[in-house]
């Protein structure tokens, strides 16, 4: 009876502990919160040039994500393969990679920014600290309620339609890479990357029909590897997954999507972790840094000795550095923002979710006019139409100039507030435990297009998105395999 007495004891005091550590979390969400809402008036209010310089903008922005980083790390417990942290890391990549070097003394925005003007610049800079405000804000309303401090990394997922996935992402697989490999031979795809580089095979992809490879390289490729990896539960499968998948991110590599790889490689890590796999942080930051780095090295290793590329590579600091072309490249996008901000409202009037509308509209697949469907309503089209109208690439865009084209400040407001918001109680959703495997593989699909949409605008996650729902629900309506659950340790 002393015995029971004492487990009582210590079953409430952990329960206390428990309780005290939510406390606290929700206290640190409150105060958080309030002045993340407070900046966010603020900037909402006078969002236009102060009497701050361009660096000193940069330096407050780099302080924003740092805090907002290690808030979420150590406050809320979310760790760095939590959902509202990858999100946070990937958009500093994206806006901030330029504005950082720039901050250190080691870019010139003048120079490196198209139609680069002080006035806007410091406008797009406190626009993004302000949906990194709005963000938080969303993950401090959803931690608010989060009731469980269990580390993502220990949940596990019962076996239910496991083999089904497992077969249907290696037979997604091996039709993604035949028709890569088809295209390649019959002249399209890779060759005219192999040929003249990434800015000729560019414009190969605006001036052909090149459906069914851009289809096989973007969205089958990915989605299979995710679904592959969600089907797991041997050693051996496993291994077979990272051989596919380091043959994906070849692939993804060699036509210079350095986006595509790297969102990949995200998911996928995230998707093994929630079957039950362990990675360490140093393995998942180096990883995520030479997929960063591979770009530019694979170009340098195609025009230059061997040896030259090693010796720009030791130099951290370089122009020619692969890190520092790593922050710069991916950053650049921060000129997209810039421009937007110049034409709208100035030139064009808001959009008020046309191309959210056309967006889902296009979820049906493209099996007629090709050239028409592809060029229509892509913002990434529409700025390059502006900045760079005869170039043969485009310059992509951004996941916060196109909440800026919809709504204006306001829209770039709620859009990281609903994304901080939803994606901390699907984070929460996940540390507590999903129903089956294929709700596993929809997360790391979903995961990995809303990665990509960061750079790009939202033709590039609904579609995708969606496809890969119905292939997963599709597959496995079908199925005979329907496991019970258990634990299972890999």
């Amino acid at each position: 009876m002393n015995s029971n007495y004492m487990d009582d004891k210590i079953d409430s005091s952990v329960g206390d502990l428990v309780v005290s550590q939510n406390n606290v979390e929700h206290v640190w969400s409150c105060i958080y919160g309030s002045l993340s809402l407070g900046l966010l008036i603020i900037l909402l209010i006078e969002p236009s040039y102060g009497s701050f310089s361009i660096r000193t903008y940069c330096v407050l922005n780099l302080l924003v994500f740092t805090f907002s980083f290690l808030f979420n790390n150590y406050i809320l417990k979310l760790n760095i393969l939590s959902l509202p942290q990858v999100f946070l890391l990937v958009t500093f990549l994206y806006t901030s990679g330029l504005l950082t070097l720039f901050a250190f003394g080691l870019a010139d925005l003048y120079l490196m920014v198209t139609w680069y003007d002080e006035y806007y610049a410091a406008i797009a800079i406190k626009m993004i600290m302000m949906s990194i405000f709005a963000l938080q804000f969303g993950v401090c309303l959803a931690a608010f309620h989060k009731y469980s401090n269990q580390n993502i990394q220990e949940v596990c997922i019962g076996e239910k339609f496991s083999d089904d996935l497992f077969k249907l992402g290696v037979i997604g697989f091996f039709v993604s890479i035949s028709i890569l490999i088809i295209s390649t031979i019959l002249g399209s795809g890779y060759s005219e990357m192999f040929q003249s580089g990434y800015t000729d095979f560019k414009a190969t992809l605006k001036g052909s029909d090149v459906r069914f490879f851009l289809t096989a390289l973007s969205i089958l490729l990915p989605v299979s590897v995710i679904i592959m990896a969600s089907g797991a539960k041997t050693d051996k499968q496993i291994k077979l997954i990272y051989i596919v998948s380091f043959i994906s991110l070849v692939a993804f590599l060699l036509a210079g999507d350095r986006g595509g790889a790297f969102s990949l490689l995200i998911a996928l890590v995230f998707t093994l972790t929630l079957i039950g796999k362990k990675y360490s942080y140093a393995k998942i930051i180096i990883g995520a840094i030479i997929v960063l780095i591979l770009v530019p090295t694979i170009k340098d290793l195609r025009r230059q000795p061997f040896s030259e590329v090693v010796a720009e590579g030791i130099s951290l600091v370089s122009e020619k550095s692969p890190f520092y072309r790593a922050f710069s490249e991916t950053g650049a996008s921060f000129q997209t923002f810039l421009g937007t901000i110049i034409i709208i409202p100035e030139i064009e009037n808001y959009r008020y979710g046309d191309t959210y509308v056309e967006a889902l509209s296009k979820i049906i697949p493209n099996l007629g006019a090709w050239k028409l469907r592809e060029d229509s309503g892509s913002l990434t089209s529409w700025i390059t139409s502006y900045m760079n109208p005869y170039g043969k690439s485009g310059l992509g865009f951004l996941q916060i100039a196109e909440f800026y084209v919809q709504f204006g400040v306001v829209g770039i407001f709620l859009g990281f507030f609903m994304i901080g918001y939803f994606l901390t109680k699907w984070q929460i959703k996940c540390e507590i435990g999903l129903s089956d495997r294929r709700w596993v593989a929809i997360n790391g699909c979903i995961l990995c297009f809303l990665l990509i949409w960061i750079r790009n605008d939202i033709f590039n996650f609904i579609r995708p998105a969606v496809w890969s729902a119905i292939l997963i629900f599709g597959w496995t309506f079908f199925a005979k395999d329907k496991h019970s659950y258990d634990k299972r340790n890999i």
